[in-house]
């Protein structure tokens, strides 16, 4: 994820590239931001490694915790690519720290049904997200659905579950059958 402003226990900050590239040194705590720098929206915190998802922010190991699917909510609807890295732009870290600015602040630590009518300071996730993704001039998005951010997490972290069933019967060619759960 490119354009996520960040700082290290350190001293390094600065913003994701190259495919969510940071420095850091071994040890660090590192933190995340949607906005122009420490005073944007807090994300979260990790120890810093090589990578760093919504899990390892949330301190757990299961991409069905609340937390995990709300903050891939977040930032997969601030999406507009289709090439799978998601980026925010100047403009839309500018307009997150506005929000910083006017008291909006994120739990992702509610369920997905409350995450759906989130309000900090009056500003509710849905309008953040309009407000924050059309920052280019692109049109606005809406907030993704609990499920589509958990299949699509899952998806990249390489986790999500498949199943397999054998067949009888005349085939031709095949083996097996693989499904994925939708």
């Amino acid at each position: 994820m490119d354009g996520l402003y960040y700082t290290t226990t350190s001293g390094q900050s600065g913003f994701t590239s190259n495919g969510g590239q940071y420095t850091y040194v071994d040890g660090d705590t590192v933190t995340f931001y949607l906005g122009e720098d420490s005073g944007g929206i807090l994300l979260g915190s990790a120890t810093a490694s090589g990578t760093v998802t919504p899990l390892t922010m949330a301190g757990v190991a299961d991409s069905t915790d609340q937390r995990v699917v709300n903050m891939a909510r977040l930032l997969q609807s601030l999406d507009d690519a289709t090439d799978g890295n998601i980026a925010i732009t100047a403009n839309m870290r500018a307009q997150a720290s506005i929000l910083s600015r006017s008291g909006m602040t994120l739990d992702f630590n509610v369920s997905t049904s409350a995450f759906d009518n989130y309000t900090s300071s009056g500003i509710t996730i849905s309008s953040m997200i309009q407000t924050v993704s059309s920052a280019d001039g692109g049109s606005a998005r809406s907030l993704q659905s609990a499920t589509a951010a958990q299949e699509h997490l899952q998806d990249t972290l390489g986790t999500r579950s498949v199943s397999t069933a054998s067949l009888s019967g005349t085939f031709n060619g095949g083996g097996r059958l693989l499904l994925q759960r939708l």
